[in-house]
């Protein structure tokens, strides 16, 4: 989930400002009520039992319901949201007709196998063969995990939906048939979501969302009754969610096409040879004067004009040094302002196939990672940039012009959906030598943990340190054959104790950044990755205390959903699972990894 109140920090990277001490909401995550977001609608009083969260289309809805291990969905507040819209869109496809003919199977087997062709020219691409003995297989321990005892509603919902896809791939038996079933069919049943009610489609990094039309079914569901919440944090939850969906980027109306997976629309458009993996990030794959202009130490003077958020005005100074890692396919920017001696940590890369640079934000006063795009005009040598975090109505520009190699000069503004002014900022950064950079980052690195940080990062203490780590990828979709490697972890505290920075190194090259953190807010733990060979991913979790362990999961993104647990097994080691499964239980991703400490 995106955050949508987040920004005024995020200008810092443009401008060099710093929040307003009064900006409340501004820092932390939820959506701020405003006269055109949309707003949860007051649920319906009810006489179900007293154990019952919710009621949908009649059916009483338990707490235990919302989990899913099939899923790896080990939270409520998660799970509510799984479910809610399990139910809520098999009863509309119930009005549906949605169905896929051979001639839609045949030309989707005949694009993605062109389209991968293209991406992979020379390389063999022989007829994948129908493994009926497989499928039969993970039918037979679906049906067997159905049969079990007191199974929550989620997971006998995801085990149904599971075996309806093994069958018809038995009565099929064919890959092609099944690929297109797993991808085509959703889309289908989404398209007429949309046309039925419209409203607000957005970007997911490689898939698109009606979300308007997701909320626009839950309104008139709440409103005629066949969707009643019992648990307030729950509602809360649930809608939160819907709104944080509405919060990322529009798709034009003119743009919107479920015909075909997003992922696969920019695949058969490859020119030949091209990276199969056009999601993944490639800065180095940018225009280079857009690197070599950010890149550097900088001291930036801002100037904040007089504006809602500024009633008077104000002036800051950034010191700020920005490079590359992860053999340039990022950016990596870390600041420090004055007086408020707030610090940050920004990171940038590129996205090959929408030709943008999306960006992080993360700072000491608890900003969870809030978003911009931006675009590089080589021509001017400047980089446009607008807010993908903020409330419906919102609008925002930010500019970066490089009249030479050494200035930059930087003005932001914000508006609410009334028009109102809430940021107005000019700002100039000098660039400075290349010396200057370790006596910043030797400040920024000084940062002890706040007083004021929220109590429940106190357990992510237990991953602070150096860690070596066995990586075994057993046998997936994306993995088929199973390997073992090692790496090596750092963890370690950075922005007055708000986010656990963690790096893995294999031999001398760094492989991945990830960040951990608790939002006060939605009240979860929250993770951040950053790799040089996939897209940037994010994740909520929970602890248990019992158990001694965390569970993170990813929204999910064309139709996959990231679980990663780890347990902490004792002080010196500790047992990390990662999967990657589709809506029907396909195994893409399957990672055991044991840390241990190094003494």
């Amino acid at each position: 989930m995106r955050q949508s109140f987040l920004l005024l920090s995020i200008c810092c990277l443009f401008a060099g400002c710093s929040q307003p001490a009064d900006s409340g909401n501004a820092k932390s995550g939820s959506p701020a009520p405003s006269s055109t977001q949309s707003t949860s609608p007051v649920p319906t009083k009810s006489a179900e039992p007293t154990d019952a969260v919710a009621t949908v289309l009649g059916q009483p809805v338990k707490r235990s319901d919302c989990r899913s291990p099939s899923l790896g969905i080990e939270s409520e507040e998660v799970g509510i949201y799984a479910l809610v819209f399990r139910l809520l869109m098999d009863d509309f496809s119930k009005s549906q007709s949605v169905t896929l003919s051979q001639e839609e199977i045949d030309a989707f087997w005949k694009g993605l196998r062109a389209g991968a062709q293209r991406a992979n020219p020379g390389q063999p691409a022989p007829e994948p063969v129908f493994d009926e003995a497989a499928v039969r297989g993970r039918l037979k321990q679906a049906q067997d995990n159905l049969a079990a005892a007191d199974l929550p509603l989620l997971e006998r919902l995801t085990l149904k939906a599971q075996i309806a896809g093994l069958e018809r791939a038995l009565e099929l038996k064919s890959p092609a048939a099944m690929a297109a079933y797993e991808h085509l069919l959703p889309l289908r049943l989404e398209a007429a979501l949309y046309k039925k009610y419209g409203g607000k489609v957005v970007a997911r990094q490689i898939s698109l969302q009606a979300a308007g039309a997701m909320h626009k079914l839950a309104e008139e569901a709440q409103d005629s009754g066949k969707l009643v919440f019992h648990d307030e944090a729950l509602k809360q939850a649930f809608w939160k969610r819907l709104n944080d969906d509405l919060a990322h980027t529009e798709v034009p109306p003119e743009r919107v096409d479920f015909s075909l997976p997003a992922w696969m629309q920019g695949l058969a458009q490859l020119p030949p040879g091209a990276a199969a993996t056009t999601s993944a990030p490639a800065l180095a794959a940018g225009d280079p004067g857009m690197h070599e202009s950010f890149a550097g130490v900088w001291h930036t003077t801002s100037t904040m004009k007089p504006c809602q958020w500024f009633p008077d005005g104000a002036n800051f100074t950034v010191r700020e040094v920005t490079e590359p890692v992860m053999n340039g396919k990022y950016l990596l920017g870390r600041e420090i302002s004055t007086p408020d001696g707030e610090e940050r940590l920004w990171i940038m890369t590129y996205d090959a196939k929408q030709k943008t640079y999306p960006f992080w934000m993360f700072n000491s006063t608890g900003l969870m990672g809030g978003q911009w795009l931006l675009t590089w005009d080589a021509a001017t040598s400047t980089a446009t940039g607008r807010a993908t975090d903020t409330p419906a109505g919102w609008t925002s520009l930010a500019t970066n012009r490089f009249p030479d190699g050494n200035t930059n000069i930087v003005d932001v503004w914000m508006k609410d959906e009334n028009g109102k002014l809430l940021l107005d900022s000019h700002a100039e950064k000098v660039r400075q030598p290349a010396e200057a950079a370790a006596a910043i980052l030797a400040d920024w690195s000084k940062s002890e943990p706040s007083a004021e940080r929220p109590a429940e990062l106190q357990v992510l203490e237990g991953l602070v340190g150096t860690w070596d780590a066995v990586v075994i990828s057993k046998p997936a979709v994306w993995t088929p054959k199973e390997t073992k490697t090692t790496a090596t972890w750092q963890r370690e505290w950075i922005l007055n104790g708000r986010f656990l920075l963690a790096t893995r190194t294999v031999g001398n090259e760094t492989s991945q950044l990830s960040l951990f953190s608790y939002d006060p807010q939605s009240r979860d733990y929250r993770y951040w990755s950053f790799t040089p060979d996939g897209s940037p991913s994010q994740a909520r979790g929970g602890w248990s205390a019992a158990e001694q362990s965390f569970v993170f999961q990813s929204e999910p993104r064309d139709g996959k959903t990231m679980t990663m647990s780890a347990r902490l097994v004792s002080d010196d080691q500790h047992e990390w699972q990662l999967s990657v499964l589709d809506d029907d239980g396909t195994k893409y991703l399957d990672m055991a990894v044991t840390t241990t400490r190094k003494k």
